[in-house]
């Protein structure tokens, strides 16, 4: 295991049981579960890994007196992107979490534009989330906002594995008081090959009054 993110043995009860092992990998940290609970996790985005790296599956049995392992299916899915949008959960939808978002921002059911939920950010408040793109092209962050504070918006382009911030687009903007739509556009950095970058986009409210955020997308230009 040289050189593998993690190691870690889960002594459950399997015998004679099948059960689900999952992991979700994302660009802040992986998710390891069985039968939907969560075992591990190594998570920081401060400790970001290189999405170029491989991913190996290695199964087997061993023990005394002739054990078996039986495995039913393999599959691979990748994160819910719809219509080009290259941001999970852009809607905040997914449920009352914030996840795969991170931040101080809460989910509100009073002030949506769309859907059932919306975000509400209070005055200090912020979200950011750590997302894969193709290198050397140009996007455009769209988003809608409402509200009276001030709400600063950042795309940073991180150097794989150190999470260090490269270089940052920033936008400042005053929502309205309905729904408006707000526009920034950014580039991806250039990567090796079909390297993937990764990126932080980021929401926090610097004024001193809420602001309302919803249907965030990113769209290739």
């Amino acid at each position: 295991f040289q050189r593998n993110i993690g190691h870690h043995i889960h002594k459950g009860d399997f015998k004679g049981k099948w059960v689900t092992h999952s992991m979700l990998w994302t660009p802040a940290g992986l998710k390891f579960y069985i039968d939907g609970e969560l075992i591990r996790e190594w998570w920081n985005p401060n400790d970001i890994k290189s999405p170029n790296h491989a991913m190996n599956m290695f199964f087997g049995a061993y023990g005394m007196n002739g054990v078996t392992m039986e495995v039913d299916y393999v599959r691979c899915y990748q994160w819910d992107l719809r219509k080009n949008n290259h941001l999970p959960n852009p809607g905040f939808e997914y449920s009352d979490k914030l996840f795969p978002w991170e931040g101080t921002g809460q989910i509100d059911n009073l002030n949506a534009r769309a859907g059932k939920y919306a975000l509400k950010l209070a005055p200090g408040a912020y979200i950011e989330q750590y997302i894969y793109l193709d290198h050397s092209k140009n996007y455009e962050l769209d988003f809608w906002t409402k509200g009276e504070g001030e709400l600063t918006v950042k795309a940073e382009n991180i150097t794989q594995v150190s999470g260090m911030s490269e270089d940052c687009t920033e936008i400042k903007c005053v929502p309205s008081t309905q729904y408006a739509v707000q526009k920034m556009q950014f580039a991806a950095n250039d990567e090796p090959f079909d390297n993937k970058k990764t990126v932080k986009i980021s929401f926090k409210n610097t004024g001193d009054k809420e602001i309302f955020l919803d249907d965030t997308m990113i769209l290739p230009k």
